[in-house]
């Protein structure tokens, strides 16, 4: 090859400039960096990909349902915890007439039983169904819960349910008295 060649004069002609060569797009001719790569950082312009924007949306609704499900998991604890305390506050009324009677067997007051239920359910905000025999106490709660933060899903809220029962109980005294 001759030293005058068109060829030899342009790597020359390269080897004087300083400024870095433009490869594919603009894109600057950075060490590493294959043809094809150089061609997709040209075109980064700032715009987010669609699975990037899929992913964040799968991700918001997730945790939306964590959230919501926590929520719902504290009513039904909340539920469970009034309709426990409520069948104990009837178990307490015990029927003194049967009991000074003679009577060995702890009977309930119905009426008594049912009006304590319902007693404690008004003083906890919270709305159920107490049924009492002699024997038993039965409280059903029901709590609502509403959705806030999956609405646009179409959830907006359930009922939670919890029933309890209670009876009157006496512990034995240490030492056999009583």
């Amino acid at each position: 090859m001759k030293p005058n060649s068109s060829l030899a004069r342009r790597g020359a002609a390269r080897a004087r400039s300083k400024r870095p060569e433009l490869a594919v797009n603009n894109a600057p001719n950075l060490p590493g960096i294959g043809v094809h790569n150089r061609a997709l950082w040209a075109q980064d312009d700032g715009q987010i990909s669609p699975l990037i924007a899929v992913l964040s949306l799968g991700i918001i609704i997730f945790i939306g349902f964590l959230w919501e499900s926590s929520i719902t998991i504290n009513a039904q604890d909340r539920a469970l915890g009034v309709a426990e305390s409520a069948a104990r506050a009837g178990a307490q009324q015990i029927s003194l007439a049967k009991l000074r009677g003679g009577n060995r067997v702890l009977t309930l007051d119905p009426t008594a039983a049912r009006t304590a239920a319902y007693q404690f359910l008004r003083s906890s905000n919270a709305q159920g169904t107490v049924t009492a025999t002699t024997s038993q106490v039965s409280v059903t709660v029901v709590v609502t819960t509403h959705t806030r933060f999956l609405q646009f899903t179409g959830l907006v809220g359930d009922a939670i349910t919890a029933t309890a029962t209670a009876r009157p109980y006496v512990v034995p005294l240490p030492g056999g008295a009583g």
